[in-house]
């Protein structure tokens, strides 16, 4: 299946418990957030997107091949969570004819996230399939998804209305595939990072999976 599939790192969370940091430039191990998420999304073969929320594009690191866009609103910048995102990956893909069938979300902390995700979701596809989410487990992670751009090409025509809704509310009205994805180390591909104990648990995590 030879489909075009844009990325967007959702980036511009900050990490309150955290102190308050941009949470894309926080170290686990020897590499940034940022650099794990886009590692994740290497393989896209569109266009390549960070929503930075309503932060500047210089407290990025951003390779040319990565274009920053701030969170949609139909007003001012503000902060509106992952969908506000997502609407803005969507919004730079039509306003700038980026062709692409698919776009693959992911939160900036989940850092274990698989490269080959999207090449899974796409073998979960069939003619009705809005979107594939992760999951592991019980838990559903809507951020890191495979959407189908015709399912969500309305959304930042629609902002305000759905975002009311936020992102679960938005899957109520679509035909949603939730994808079991594991580990190597049989842990949570998508585990965040939120507080200092996450980045404690990741680090060792890191080291555990180094040592295998």
């Amino acid at each position: 299946m030879n489909k075009k599939i844009a990325g967007v790192i959702l980036a511009g969370g900050k990490g309150m418990r955290l102190g308050g940091v941009l949470k894309a430039n926080l170290k686990i191990g020897s590499m940034s957030l940022l650099q794990r998420a886009k590692n994740s999304l290497e393989l896209t073969n569109s266009a390549r997107i960070v929503s930075i929320g309503a932060a500047s594009q210089k407290s990025f690191d951003l390779t040319p091949n990565w274009v920053a866009v701030k969170d949609f609103s139909e007003g001012e910048i503000i902060q509106k969570g992952p969908l506000a995102g997502i609407a803005a990956a969507i919004d730079y893909l039509l306003q700038n004819d980026r062709q692409a069938d698919f776009l693959m979300s992911l939160a900036v902390d989940s850092v274990f996230f698989p490269s080959n995700f999207y090449n899974l979701a796409l073998e979960q596809l069939d003619e009705k399939t809005d979107v594939v989410i992760a999951k592991h487990k019980r838990q559903i992670y809507p951020t890191n998804a495979l959407w189908r751009i015709n399912a969500i090409k309305d959304l930042p025509q629609r902002f305000e209305e759905i975002s009311a809704q936020g992102i679960k509310g938005m899957l109520k009205s679509m035909n949603v595939v939730e994808m079991e994805i594991n580990s190597d180390d049989g842990g949570d591909p998508s585990q965040n990072v939120n507080e200092i104990g996450d980045i404690i648990a990741c680090g060792e995590r890191i080291k555990k999976k180094k040592a295998l």
